[in-house]
């Protein structure tokens, strides 16, 4: 004998199988899981293409500071072919140092080297001939901190402080029938100037004028 409800309950089941409305509110419902998975694989694909377009950002950023040295930092690039000099002064000279000026009284030729490309003044040479002591000076004054003047001396033995900072040089003799002639390689570096000194002097003395010669020509 049938049992009229199980078959009742199985008709029921069948009819919504074949429902059209009914197929679609299932694929209605079991949408959200797959469009729930579609999510997370799209979320992961844009935060791996934003990390990778984020590391190219800073390679090129990295790549431009490296080829270019003007980005980088302030730093300038001076050729020897492109250098220029004028005639200065006195004033000119001492406004553009810091720790040491030339004395006022000094009878001295100045010129002012310059890079004609940026027109950047480079340093200040000084020549001073002392007739009556036989003496001859050369300062060499570097105002521009970018600049680096290559200044050719032997190694120093011997230093002297004058005002805020140490005079670094050497003293090179020779004597001929009882005349001495001295030379002199010197330097002195500042935070601000450097200063490159040639001397040669004359005298009957073994020992050099040097040191009083510098004292007298520098204020500090």
């Amino acid at each position: 004998m049938k049992n009229k409800k199980l078959e009742k309950y199985v008709d029921e089941k069948t009819t919504s199988l074949n429902d059209k409305a009914f197929l679609d509110e299932l694929k209605q419902n079991a949408a959200p899981e797959k469009n729930n998975r579609l999510s997370k694989k799209s979320l992961f694909v844009i935060c791996t293409s934003s990390l990778v377009t984020v590391a190219l950002l800073v390679a090129i950023v990295c790549v431009v500071l490296l080829y270019n040295p003007a980005i980088k930092s302030e730093e300038h690039y001076y050729m020897s072919g492109d250098e220029n000099r004028r005639a200065s002064t006195l004033n000119e000279l001492n406004a553009a140092t810091t720790y040491y000026d030339l004395a006022s009284d000094a009878n001295a030729d100045i010129d002012i080297v310059f890079d004609t490309v940026s027109n950047d003044d480079l340093y200040y040479e000084v020549n001073i001939d002392l007739e009556d002591t036989f003496e001859y000076v050369k300062i060499v004054v570097v105002t521009n901190k970018f600049y680096d003047y290559k200044f050719e001396h032997f190694d120093y033995t011997d230093r002297e402080t004058l005002g805020s900072y140490v005079l670094n040089y050497i003293v090179m003799t020779q004597e001929e029938d009882g005349i001495y002639t001295h030379k002199v390689d010197a330097e002195i570096i500042t935070s601000a100037e450097k200063i490159y000194i040639t001397y040669e002097g004359l005298g009957l003395e073994q020992e050099s004028n040097f040191i009083y010669c510098i004292e007298q020509l520098l204020a500090y």
